[in-house]
């Protein structure tokens, strides 16, 4: 099937010569280029397909035009990513190893086309269209990984393989304006810029493997179900996802087999004059219980002697600056936000010139950073002005780490302050920060203080501290935090009573459970995945709900995939193997960029398909082991799905969501009854939104409950009916509808028009507002010509036509409409009716001011006449809607005389008026 493109650029666009500039994201572009170029101007694309000889309009395509350096460069964006890898082939089946990238508009159906997928294809036009015509291709994505496969796949795939050996490549790490102008400048001074090779066939690689592994493997998991049982399950893993799984896994079953070890300890406090001290068994904790309370009986009521006092001062150090792995875990622990989310804050941060590059694993600041520069526009800051100021005054020798990233250095930020600012936004940037500034400071010096008691031979102590010099911690805001345990003084050989002396029994903890940023943690110690792509690792695992909670919890879904892969597949889970192919990248980047060794992206993604193909034909070889015990839980978990508890009234029966064959509504039952029909307990739910069983009974009565979710946020229902806390609930729910019902009124008596799509009244008045705004936007263009198009001569005639031969049928429907009516209905709906045509009025009595013609002002007026006797006579509400429709099909046939049909529709409405009061009065 033949499809050809119309692009249209405006040729003021593209007169000069000029270069084509491809940028990551439509926000970067605009940065780009209002950074390099202040004057620089937005533009538009027109694309238009041509399919099967049918014209359709694609949405436009924005793009900026600049000049910088005598250089004019036309920049647009890639989306993200306009190609996506997918089956070279057809056919639902795996192994499949042939694969290929294609636009993302290209991989769904005509029918499923959304408005991105038609600015995708849109964007690939425009982008074809300049390319071709510029002087040369310039690639403006981040310098990472992920920008060198999108930029290079992407001008590839438009101008062809050859274009990435002339390709030039901006390479920056902030937004910041003397960063991307000297690297603009850099672009031209060489000949030939170009991509990363290394780092360009790395990202190929982890994209082959990545997709080789996840759809061959989550086929054969889906596929095994099918073939067994005939029934579908999204299931998937993946070369990074099976090892993050078996972390959960692992964690939850050491925590399972975990057997607490009884211990004990003796809970000593003593009191003198200064007041009351805990003290802390010098020697641990005691195993045997005999001997704690041997001990407990020694030294109660015994005096406390002071045997020795030290203090000894530390150094805490500055800490080093962000990397990602770094903020993240921060932003988890002081705030709660999850790693994904925070890499999608910090990359909008990063978008408004704010910090820096943040998928980094760099602890270092750039060689050429003005500090000064950067402290000084943070000080212009509200918030942070103060410490702005005070590093100022000082050396800015700033603390850095040991980690080091060879694209980008660590995660600073430029002074520039983003707007709308709040909530999550604005800690995750404060962090970034305090973290800056605390680079900058010296040393905490802190003083730890122990005293030592002897209680009857027995050795006791106490620990304290206190901060003598903040040092960094003094600008670190939230980071800075001090937990001071300050002590009296206390001299050697003084005394002090012992007034508790209890044995407490304790037993030793099971490993704590993982949260999402200790399994981020977790991920980055094992070196599988990236420091870009570990948080969005962990947010799939999340969606495809084998994972849940806060700590981490595993679901049944996640449990069975988690031991299907490791009874008949465990290369699948292994770290190792995951490691191994992260480790073949780092032999391709340096093959390609020079180093020793011979390694290819062919070399690496054949070792792969030969790893991966062993594991396959394992689980081919098992397909219907597996199938079946992935069956059965699923079974499993749809029976408990829909339990949601033991009967309250016959103690015996499980409660069970049921729907009615006959009415087809939901309600909660006892399983007795289908058994034999012993109990016949029974409770209404709601019959919109999804339900889930909860463990919690309500408080009120001990019932089960259900989490409903629809509406603006999910809330618990008790199935009791008679319920306390439900029965304020629908309380509280019907004084909010009540609230709204007068707001509403309200509103109906300062004559606002109320939105609703139940009002019966709709029908009857939408065609009188439609002629008001067409009369008033004909009035704003061309009055005169427009009122002369608006009149007709034959209206009168062909509307009393149109009433003779269906004033009957007319009748009798506008009849049975009214009796569904409430007497307010009507009455309000009149009073819109008359007001509108009373505008209506006010309209053609101005265009009657303007017209010029005098001519057939008495006809006209004799025609109306006639019309509104006939009106009286014969018509209904409903009549006016048919003499409006008859009008409306002669609207566009010329008229001479203007004044006439003016004056004539002005009678009509007046008449119409009349017609409205009578009814109303009738009514009362």
């Amino acid at each position: 099937m033949s499809i050809k493109y119309n692009v249209k650029v405006s040729e003021n666009i593209i007169s000069n010569s000029f270069h084509f500039g491809l940028a990551e994201k439509p926000t970067a572009a605009k940065r780009l280029a209002q950074t390099l170029d202040p004057k620089s101007t937005k533009f538009s694309i027109e694309v238009t397909r041509v399919e099967r000889g049918k014209k359709i309009r694609l949405p436009d395509t924005d793009g900026y035009s600049m000049e910088y350096s005598g250089h004019k460069v036309l920049i647009l964006s890639a989306f993200g990513h306009l190609y996506t890898l997918v089956q070279d082939g057809i056919g639902w089946q795996y192994p499949v190893y042939d694969f290929k990238w294609m636009p993302l508009h290209r991989t769904i159906k005509k029918l499923d086309e959304s408005k991105f997928h038609l600015r995708i294809e849109s964007a690939i036009e425009s982008m074809k269209y300049l390319a071709k015509k510029s002087v040369s291709s310039i690639i403006m994505t981040d310098y990472d990984e992920e920008g060198e496969v999108i930029g290079g796949v992407t001008l590839s795939k438009i101008l062809g393989e050859e274009i990435l050996t002339s390709a030039k490549r901006m390479k920056f790490s902030t937004f910041a304006k003397k960063e991307l102008m000297n690297s603009f400048k850099e672009v031209f001074q060489a000949d030939h810029t170009g991509i990363n090779d290394g780092m360009y066939n790395r990202g190929l690689m982890r994209h082959y493997l990545d997709w080789l592994w996840g759809i061959n493997l989550s086929r054969a998991l889906m596929l095994s179900l099918k073939n067994t049982s005939g029934r579908y399950h999204t299931l998937s893993t993946g070369r990074v996802q099976g090892p993050t799984l078996s972390f959960v896994i692992e964690r939850e079953f050491d925590r399972g087999i975990f057997v607490p070890t009884p211990y004990f300890n003796l809970d000593v406090s003593i009191e003198n004059s200064k007041g009351r001290f805990e003290l802390v068994y010098s020697k641990g904790d005691i195993a045997e219980k005999n001997k704690a309370v041997a001990l407990r009986k020694k030294i109660k009521d015994k005096i406390a002697i002071v045997s020795e006092v030290t203090k000894k001062r530390s150094k805490n150090n500055p800490p080093a600056p962000y990397n990602l792995s770094s903020l993240q875990k921060d932003a988890y622990t002081y705030y709660r936000i999850n790693p994904s989310r925070t890499l999608q804050i910090a990359e909008k941060l990063y978008l408004a010139a704010a910090i820096s590059y943040p998928r980094t694993s760099s602890e270092k600041y750039p060689s050429d950073l003005s500090h000064a520069d950067v402290l000084k526009k943070l000080s212009r800051q509200q918030a942070f002005k103060d410490i702005g100021k005070q590093i100022l005054l000082g050396k800015l020798n700033p603390k850095e780490g040991k980690k080091n990233d060879p694209a980008h250095p660590c995660i600073y930020p430029t002074g520039i302050k983003p707007a709308n600012m709040r909530g999550a936004d604005m800690n995750v940037y404060s962090l970034i920060i305090y973290k800056y500034f605390a680079t900058f400071g010296k040393a905490a010096i802190i003083e730890s203080n122990r005293v030592d008691f002897d209680i009857e031979g027995n050795k006791f102590h106490i620990n304290g501290s206190r901060t003598i010099d903040l040092g960094w911690k003094a600008w670190a805001g939230v980071l800075g935090q001090i937990r001071d345990k300050e002590l009296p003084v206390f001299r050697k050989d003084s005394k002090a009573d012992v007034v508790i002396a209890k044995v407490k029994n304790k037993f030793t903890k099971p490993p704590p459970a993982l949260n999402q940023a200790s399994l981020l943690r977790l991920m980055e110690k094992q070196e599988i995945g990236t420091k870009a792509t570990r948080s969005e690792i962990i947010n799939s695992i999340f969606e495809r709900k084998y994972l849940t909670g806060d700590p981490i919890k595993i679901t049944a879904v996640g449990e069975i995939v988690n031991e299907v892969l490791r009874t008949f597949s465990p290369q699948v889970i292994s770290v190792e193997l995951s490691r191994q192919l992260d480790k073949m990248g780092d032999l391709i980047e340096l093959s390609y960029n020079g180093g020793n060794t011979q390694f290819s992206l062919q070399d690496a993604v054949t070792q792969g398909i030969l790893n991966l193909h062993q594991m396959l034909v394992k689980l081919k070889e098992n397909e219907h082991e597996i199938g079946t015990m992935i069956d059965k839980q699923l079974l499993y978990l749809r029976k408990e799905a829909v339990i949601i508890g033991k009967c309250i009234e016959c103690k015996e029966g499980d409660l069970k969501i049921i729907r009615s064959i006959s009415s087809g509504k939901r309600f909660v039952g006892c399983s007795k009854y289908f058994e034999n029909k012993t109990c016949n307990a029974t409770y209404p739910l709601p019959q919109k939104g999804k339900l889930e069983p909860i463990d919690k009974l309500c408080k009120s009565d001990n019932y089960p409950q259900i989490r409903v979710y629809g509406g603006k946020k999910p809330w618990n229902l008790c199935l009791n009916a008679d319920c306390e806390i439900r029965i304020e609930f629908k309380k509280k729910m019907e004084l909010s509808k009540n609230r709204k019902s007068a707001r509403d009124d309200k509103r109906v008596k300062t004559g606002e028009t109320i939105k609703t799509s139940k009002t019966v009244d709709t029908r009857r008045t939408s065609k009188s507002a439609r002629d008001v705004k067409t009369v008033n936007t004909r009035k704003s263009t061309k009055t005169n010509k427009t009122a002369e198009t608006h009149k007709s001569t034959k209206t009168n005639k062909t509307a009393k036509t149109s009433k003779s031969t269906k004033t009957n049928k007319t009748a009798k429907t506008s009849k049975s409409t009214k009796t569904n009516k409430t007497a307010k209905t009507r009455k309000s709906a009149m009073q819109s009716k008359e007001q509108e045509l009373m505008d209506r009025i006010r309209v053609i009595k101005t265009k009657m001011e303007i017209s010029k013609s005098r001519k057939s002002t008495k006809t006209g007026t004799k025609k109306a006449s006639r019309t509104v006797k006939t009106r009286k006579t014969s018509k209904s509400a409903r009549d006016d809607k048919t003499v409006k429709t008859s009008e409306s099909t002669k609207t566009n046939k010329t008229a001479k005389d203007s004044k006439s049909a003016l004056q004539s529709k002005e009678k009509e409405m007046m008449d119409r008026i009349r017609v409205i009061k009578t009814k109303r009065r009738l009514k009362k």
